[in-house]
C-alpha cells in the first residue's frame, strides 16, 4: 500500500471512530451537552409579614432571597432536624423554612418571620397529630386524581427500611430508593390497566423529625392512543411532564406536627 492510500485509510478510520462515538453518546434530537450541570428546577416563593416581603428562589442545595436589611443573599443548604435550613459558613445568617413559614436570623437574632400567602387551589388537612397542605386540583386534563386528598400516615422512628426491587405491574409494585431535595425517599409504584386507562398508585416514605411519613395516592392516566390529534399529542406531553415527586415533596415540606 502506498503512502497516499495509507493516509486515506487512517483518515477514514478516525472519522468512523468519531462518528461512532458521536452516535453512541448523543440522543436523537439532542443539542450539544453543556458542561455545567443544572441542579433541579427553581421554586419561587414570597414570604409576607405586614408590609415586609421576602421573595426567595429555592434550588436543591441553596436558596437566594432578598431582604431589605441584607440585600440579595445566597445561602447553601445546612443540616436541619426539621424543615429546610440554609446558612453561611459562620451561621451569622440563617434562613429557616418550615412548611409555609420562614424565620430569618442574623447573629442568632430573629430579624424576620413570615409565611407565604395560601394559594387559592390549596387546602389543609388536620388531625390530632399533624397537619399538611395539599393542592385541591392538579389542573390537568389527562392526569386524574382518584384518591385525594392523599393518605398520610406518621410513625415514630429514627430510621426507615426500604427493600428495592419488584416490578411496576406486579401486585407488590416496584420499589426504589431516591434522594429528592436532599431527603431520602422509599418509593413504590404499582400500575394496572382497566377500561382504557392506567391506574398508578404511588407510595412515598421518608423520615421527618424522628417520624416516618408515608404519602399514598392513586392517579388515573387515560390511554393517549385512544385520542386523535391534537388531543393525543397533548395527552402524551402532559403525562410525560407529570411529576409525582413535586406533589409529594410539597406536601411533606408543609407537614406540621402537634406537640
Amino acid at each position: 500500500m502506498n503512502t497516499k492510500n495509507s493516509v486515506v485509510v487512517i483518515a477514514l478510520v478516525i472519522v468512523a471512530i468519531g462518528g461512532t462515538y458521536f452516535i453512541t453518546h448523543k440522543k436523537a434530537g439532542d443539542t450539544p451537552v453543556p458542561t455545567t450541570e443544572v441542579v433541579g428546577k427553581p421554586i419561587n416563593a414570597t414570604f409576607v409579614s405586614g408590609n415586609e416581603q421576602v421573595p426567595a428562589t429555592f434550588l436543591d442545595d441553596s436558596v437566594t432571597f432578598y431582604y431589605s436589611a441584607l440585600g440579595t443573599t445566597t445561602l447553601p443548604r445546612a443540616i436541619s432536624a426539621s424543615g429546610a435550613r440554609y446558612a453561611n459558613d459562620d451561621e451569622s445568617i440563617v434562613f429557616w423554612n418550615k412548611g409555609n413559614q420562614l424565620t430569618l436570623f442574623k447573629d442568632n437574632t430573629i430579624i424576620f418571620t413570615g409565611e407565604t400567602e395560601p394559594k387559592t387551589n390549596e387546602s389543609t388537612f388536620s388531625d390530632d397529630d399533624f397537619s399538611f397542605v395539599y393542592p385541591t386540583d392538579l389542573h390537568q386534563e389527562y392526569v386524574h386524581l382518584t384518591t385525594w386528598p392523599p393518605s398520610v400516615t406518621v410513625t415514630s422512628t429514627d430510621s426507615m427500611q426500604c427493600s428495592a426491587g419488584g416490578g411496576q405491574t406486579t401486585a407488590q409494585g416496584e420499589t426504589v430508593n431516591e434522594t429528592i431535595n436532599g431527603n431520602e425517599y422509599c418509593i413504590t409504584t404499582q400500575s394496572e390497566g382497566a377500561a382504557g386507562s392506567i391506574y398508578t398508585t404511588y407510595t412515598y416514605s421518608t423520615v421527618v423529625e424522628h417520624n416516618e411519613v408515608t404519602v399514598k395516592f392513586t392517579v388515573r392516566l387515560p390511554q393517549c392512543m385512544n385520542y386523535d390529534d391534537p388531543q393525543q399529542s397533548a395527552c402524551i406531553l402532559e403525562q410525560e411532564e407529570f411529576n409525582p415527586d413535586t406533589v409529594v415533596t410539597d406536601i411533606v415540606s408543609s407537614l406540621t406536627f402537634v406537640e
